[in-house]
């Protein structure tokens, strides 16, 4: 009975002794706020270092609003998401009262960028607003390896909106697809190779359709029409739509006007219909078979508060 009293001390006095124990210990270290521009050794150069404080303090003058920028080289395990929470508000950005402070987080290794808004900016810059800043100017850069343009590119962006204090319009659908370059352009080049396999298919069809003799039917035409809107937009975007369906429509309509008067278009017509057996059905188509750290010192944030708003980003 002593016994069983004495472990059950011990494990009382051990769970005391857990509770002493700070949690968190391996949480990523939150930096000193001495100047606007924080950044990690190694990651980005102390020349855009100067000339982004000397842009965002002729800003924070001209405006009162507090723009911060961490760059880092790896989160070392945090989320993206609350370790810019916590920063921005270790740091305080912003007017008291006005809340006007915005945080610009990169975490290279990690590939990933977040910019953290201010209650009081919260209805300029947008959470929409800043996805878009993220993912057309900042992105890209990172991409290739370009940290500092693709901050400067997308700083700029957020300056010039902020000067103005009028959130731009978001695109229209046929503005967004005008500027897609096919998923090739996100996620590698072999997709536009795949890509040819699907567009070459369709095509394949299209012509078998247009010469040959035995299919005289419009509704084909509009069948395959539904393919070319969306398996060139896919792969090539705007630009392969684009030149997809004027070879497609023009194409097809001209040899279906012309098989039989023009030379070397019936020529064509005559090899094609001979050499793919088409068996029309009751259907209007058809179906056929083929036979074949610095630090300067001297800023500090002034009360600002954040809740959450702004946008992430990784690539």
């Amino acid at each position: 009975m002593k016994f069983l009293f004495s472990d059950l001390r011990f494990g009382i006095y051990l769970i005391f002794l857990l509770h002493l124990i700070p949690f968190g210990l391996d949480a990523k270290e939150i930096p000193r706020l001495e100047r606007r521009v924080t950044w990690e050794q190694g990651t980005i150069s102390k020349t855009s270092a100067e000339v982004w404080e000397t842009i965002l303090k002729e800003h924070e003058e001209k405006t009162t609003n507090q723009i911060a920028i961490l760059i880092i080289r790896s989160l070392e395990g945090e989320i993206l998401e609350e370790y810019s929470l916590k920063v921005a508000e270790e740091w305080k950005l912003g007017q008291k009262n006005l809340d006007n402070g915005v945080l610009i987080v990169l975490s290279i290794d990690d590939r990933k960028v977040r910019i953290e808004v201010g209650y009081g900016l919260e209805g300029i810059l947008t959470d929409v607003y800043c996805h878009r800043v993220i993912q057309k100017f900042m992105i890209p850069h990172f991409k290739s390896g370009e940290y500092e343009e693709g901050v400067s590119t997308g700083l700029n962006d957020l300056l010039s909106t902020l000067d103005t204090g009028i959130t731009p319009e978001e695109p229209s659908l046929w503005e967004e697809f005008q500027s897609f370059r096919g998923i090739g352009a996100k996620d590698g080049w072999h997709l536009y190779l795949i890509g040819l396999v699907f567009v070459g298919i369709i095509f394949l069809f299209a012509t078998i359709l247009a010469f040959h003799k035995e299919d005289n039917s419009i509704w084909s035409f509009f069948f395959l029409l539904i393919f070319f809107q969306w398996v060139p937009s896919i792969f090539y975007g705007y630009y392969g739509w684009l030149v997809c369906n004027f070879i497609y429509i023009f194409g097809f309509l001209f040899v279906r006007l012309t098989r039989e008067r023009i030379v070397w278009v019936k020529m064509i017509s005559n090899k094609i219909s001979d050499s793919v057996v088409y068996s029309s059905g009751s259907s209007s188509g058809g179906s056929w078979s083929s036979g074949g750290g610095s630090s300067s010192g001297g800023f500090s944030g002034g009360g600002g508060s954040f809740g959450g708003g702004g946008s992430s980003g990784s690539w």
